[in-house]
């Protein structure tokens, strides 16, 4: 069995039909069936709304000319995070000090988090008299949850299908989202259309489309959201002696980061160091690139 996936951009003439042959290292042949490229029309809109503990994410599409009918979605999530303590300074491995950052080169009290689609979405307008859709369902965020802690973006991108498509796609969401108990849909063997040509009775699983792709991006800050959807982080401080034996203990194990310094009242001597869980110093200890993105 061979399961074929993957996207390519290329430069096809709408309305024309074309085939994916592929060759593989091992020597294999594979060859699709004819598809015609197909024009996707824009994306109307992005909406969210609140629903109970969730923010809930849908599509609006609609094609005046009646032609598409049949429609998939893929989206990418970006958002923004801050640390909880903004750091002053760093820790140095390889001589076991403390150093003043340099910025903004060294500052890591921002950062940016990915994700991206992995079901599959759906939605089609073939008994209905206008190609229409209204409110396809996407994704869900949990009140509280990171991604609504600082800047929250969402870039939908929509594809048309035809009819053996979509239903390919839709043979797919069942076989692999929705078999639950036993009265639940069961897995049906999926007939793509592509098909091996050095071996006929292989099972290929995969399907060819052809189309243009529309996008649409939205973004959602915190403070278009109510109090009570804040982002809370548990993020006690704690005091590290400014000595070579505290460092080690506490700097070198990565169990505590220092942010900022803590000064003797009476002579102004540095005697130690605020620190915290690096996860609330550094956000790249929260899984996240301190690289803006461009679109940011």
């Amino acid at each position: 069995m061979a399961d074929i996936i993957g996207q390519w951009v290329l430069n096809l003439i709408l309305n024309t039909d074309y085939r994916l042959r592929i060759r593989t290292s091992n020597g294999k042949e594979y060859l699709s069936d004819y598809v015609t490229a197909r024009s996707t029309p824009p994306i109307d809109s992005v909406n969210w709304r609140m629903d109970g503990d969730r923010m809930r994410f849908y599509v609006n599409a609609h094609d005046p000319s009646g032609n598409t009918r049949y429609y998939r979605w893929e989206y990418d999530e970006t958002w923004e995070i801050k640390s909880y303590y903004y750091s002053r300074f760093i820790y140095v491995v390889s001589n076991n000090t403390v150093r003043d950052r340099v910025f903004p080169a060294e500052d890591v009290s921002k950062g940016w988090k990915f994700n991206n689609s992995t079901n599959i979405f759906l939605a089609s307008s073939a008994r209905l008299q206008s190609d229409v859709i209204f409110e396809a369902p996407l994704t869900a965020i949990e009140q509280g949850n990171e991604k609504l802690s600082v800047r929250y973006s969402i870039l939908v991108r929509q594809y048309a299908l035809d009819k053996k498509g979509y239903e390919f796609y839709d043979l797919m969401k069942k076989n692999t989202e929705d078999i639950g108990g036993v009265f639940d849909v069961q897995p049906t063997e999926i007939q793509g259309n592509i098909h091996c040509v050095t071996d006929p009775k292989e099972l290929v699983i995969g399907y060819v489309s052809a189309s243009t792709v529309t996008e649409n991006r939205i973004f959602i800050s915190a403070s278009d959201l109510p109090f009570s959807w804040r982002y809370v982080e548990y993020c006690p401080y704690y005091m590290v002696a400014n000595q070579p034996d505290s460092f080690r203990l506490y700097f070198q194990s990565q169990y505590y980061s220092p942010y900022d310094g803590v000064y003797s009242p009476a002579t102004g001597a540095l005697v130690g160091y605020l620190s915290a869980l690096p996860g609330c110093v550094d956000c790249k200890y929260r899984g996240a690139s301190l690289t803006k993105p461009p679109y940011w």
